[in-house]
């Protein structure tokens, strides 16, 4: 991942995710390099459902990791399931529809 030996790093950061497991050193990068810092102190929940706010979090830290520039773009249209999506105001949706269409992913037409 970005050209990171992962081999390197060693699980620890989170109780849940096992130093065995398949992810376990690219979850402790991505902690080391501010990508995520989990869902709650010592927690990450690799078994959880990720959200479109962590998810896009999760791709602007990296874009700025990796000094990639994020265009800006028009937001013209809400989610198309945006009642349905709890604690959703205009900063978070302008965000994650910017963040997201940025590099390339669209999320609703």
């Amino acid at each position: 991942m970005a050209g990171a030996n992962l081999g390197a790093y060693k699980a620890g950061t989170f109780n849940d995710v096992k130093a065995d497991s398949y992810y376990a050193q690219a979850v402790q990068w991505a902690s080391e390099n501010g990508i995520t810092s989990g869902v709650r102190a010592g927690e990450f929940a690799p078994e959880a459902n990720i959200s479109r706010e962590q998810m896009v979090t999760m791709i602007a830290r990296f874009a700025a990791l990796q000094k990639f520039s994020l265009r800006q773009v028009a937001v013209t249209s809400a989610f198309a399931d945006s009642a349905e999506i709890p604690n959703l105001n205009t900063y978070s949706e302008n965000t994650i529809s910017h963040s997201c269409r940025g590099v390339g992913v669209f999320l609703h037409g």
